[in-house]
């Protein structure tokens, strides 16, 4: 059976997956490879949670952002009331707070389970990938607003560097077992 050739649409979204992937697995290492490592190593487990915590802050501003996004549209307009049918002029900003809803507890688990075994790392991946997440949600945000089918890169940016942290939990877990760190 012959596969259909793509629409134009689908050769858009296509390529702008491939442009947040490529993004993505170029500008992450680049940034943790430079990124300074300031004062000493966080040895124990608790401790790099904790450090991650802390600058889960800046991912959790994203989302608060996105509450205050909906909540500032429903105050200006007809949907000041939510039962008197305007919703759809909330649409967009709804649809893009529940995206991010949903990219902020993949992403904040992902890191919290994978500062548990990053000893020597925790300094440079969690602060990479918490702006990471912030400037991917941005670019989403952004290429959303233009064009829907344009929120392909922010979301391929979001996923693939959450698939990134997912893949190295699982490699840590396989190679050092769920007990890694906890002395």
């Amino acid at each position: 059976m012959a596969t259909k050739p793509y629409t134009k649409d689908q050769q858009l979204v296509t390529w702008l997956i491939r442009l947040g992937t490529l993004i993505t697995f170029t500008l992450l290492p680049t940034c943790m490879y430079f990124m300074p490592v300031l004062g000493k190593p966080l040895t124990s487990a608790f401790d790099r949670v904790v450090f991650t915590l802390r600058y889960e802050c800046f991912s959790t501003l994203a989302f608060f952002a996105a509450i205050m996004h909906v909540a500032n549209g429903r105050f200006s307009s007809a949907a000041i009331d939510p039962m008197a049918g305007s919703e759809k002029l909330l649409e967009f900003r709804v649809r893009f707070l529940q995206n991010t809803f949903e990219q902020f507890i993949i992403g904040f688990v992902g890191r919290i389970i994978l500062a548990t075994y990053l000893k020597d790392a925790v300094e440079k991946v969690i602060p990479v990938l918490v702006v990471y997440f912030v400037i991917a949600r941005v670019i989403f945000y952004y290429g959303y607003k233009r064009n829907p089918l344009h929120r392909a890169v922010g979301m391929s940016m979001t996923f693939m560097s959450h698939f990134a942290v997912y893949f190295a939990i699982l490699v840590c877990f396989v190679m050092y077992g769920p007990k890694y760190g906890l002395e």
